[in-house]
């Protein structure tokens, strides 16, 4: 796999982009290997999809932003809403890091990094995603297709 240049990573500018269907779109090396592991997964009666896929900086800026300004719920580590109103500065910004990154800091920027399910529709921005049979299939089965 290529070097990918400190702009792409940081998800200011991306020119590895390819269209990975529904929305999504993943990094050129990425797009075979998981089209192969979703095939895989097709096999075994699993319907694994893309929830989460490239996300750039101004949109994991504006993901930030609603979080730090109550306008999307804070969860804890179990996923649980957590009491905008009653947390300090400090705990909304650990709150906010438990299910999101820092501008600048998300694996999502490199078009490297996915989120998958079987079960749609699945909440994101802010909740948990839903993994039934789609753990184990990845858990066990999905180092054959890593990139890198």
């Amino acid at each position: 796999m290529n070097q990918v240049p400190e702009k792409a990573w940081l998800g200011q500018h991306n020119d590895y982009l390819v269209d990975a269907g529904n929305g999504h779109r993943l990094h050129r090396d990425v797009i075979s290997p998981f089209l192969a592991m979703q095939d895989a997964a097709q096999k075994d009666g699993i319907d694994l999809q893309l929830v989460s896929s490239f996300r750039d900086f101004d949109r994991q800026t504006a993901i930030f932003n609603r979080k730090w300004a109550g306008q999307a719920q804070l969860l804890d580590t179990n996923g649980d809403e957590l009491p905008f109103e009653a947390l300090s500065d400090n705990e909304k910004l650990h709150a906010i890091l438990t299910w999101s990154a820092l501008p600048g800091g998300s694996r999502h920027h490199g078009a490297l990094t996915s989120m998958c399910t079987t079960e749609l529709p699945c909440i994101t921005g802010g909740a948990s995603l839903i993994l039934s049979k789609a753990n184990t299939f990845l858990a066990d089965r999905a180092m054959p297709f890593h990139v890198g």
